[in-house]
């Protein structure tokens, strides 16, 4: 990661919103781009904060007014100048997966856990190199895909995880996030149609003895910050995370320094 410059990472001019927006135009962003994150500028492009989906999706659906009625006013931010590792220790520190680059207090860029994801996926870092068995945890209880909405979130809440696979029977579908869960039960209010099966996701599983680049590989490509680890069978064995896998770089990282 010395070797590594911060601007490789950042996505430059990244999409922002004024804080004047009204919370219908934020919120159509949101659902139309896949977005978690949003910076909130002046005109100049001086950074005002971060509308999160949580802000949103716990007050979108019924709140009027403005996007600054809503923003995050101390957002943790990477300054242009910091180092890739640096911004790494902010991000793991703070249990941030998105952070504003600003220069002076002007937005610039944003970088997330994806662009770090990518760039562990090249094999090029060490911790790339090892097996998936190292790094994965022991799965909790699924859910089955024909639970409620409700039920999901409070196994979330009663075990007090921030992933559940989630099943078909034997079969594994998908490893699903509690953010998402939450954002799942407030669309609901509109669409009450909507149930577990729209939280699935086509990310494939890997094997237990796969390079942790393989996994980064398929966590970037798909989106997604946590997968199955799986048998040849298809059973599933554990769960591999992104902050697993950015932190075992990290302490790589400073253990060279």
């Amino acid at each position: 990661m010395h070797d590594l410059q911060l601007n490789l990472l950042v996505t430059y001019n990244p999409f922002s919103i004024a804080p004047e927006a009204p919370v219908s135009e934020a919120l159509a962003m949101f659902e139309r781009m896949g977005f978690h994150h949003l910076p909130v500028v002046d005109r100049s492009g001086q950074l005002l904060g971060v509308l999160s989906d949580q802000d949103l999706f716990d007050n979108g659906r019924t709140a009027v007014g403005s996007v600054g009625n809503l923003v995050s006013r101390e957002p943790i931010t990477v300054d242009h100048s910091s180092t890739p590792l640096s911004a790494l220790r902010k991000m793991l520190a703070h249990g941030v997966h998105s952070a504003p680059v600003v220069d002076n207090g002007q937005l610039v860029g944003l970088i997330t856990s994806t662009d770090y994801l990518r760039e562990f996926s090249y094999g090029s870092i060490a911790p790339g190199h090892e097996r998936v068995s190292s790094f994965m945890t022991t799965p909790p209880d699924p859910i089955e895909i024909s639970s409620s909405v409700e039920e999901a979130l409070a196994a979330f809440d009663d075990g007090h995880h921030d992933y559940l696979p989630l099943v078909e029977g034997e079969l594994t579908l998908a490893i699903i996030s509690r953010r998402d869960a939450v954002k799942l039960a407030r669309r609901r209010r509109t669409d009450p149609t909507l149930g577990l099966r729209n939280l699935f996701s086509k990310a494939p599983g890997v094997a237990p003895g796969e390079r942790m680049s393989v996994a980064a590989a398929i966590m970037e490509q798909h989106h997604v910050l946590a997968i199955g680890v799986v048998n040849r069978m298809g059973r599933l064995l554990g769960i591999v995370t992104a902050d697993t896998m950015l932190q075992a770089w990290f302490d790589q990282a400073v253990s060279v320094v």
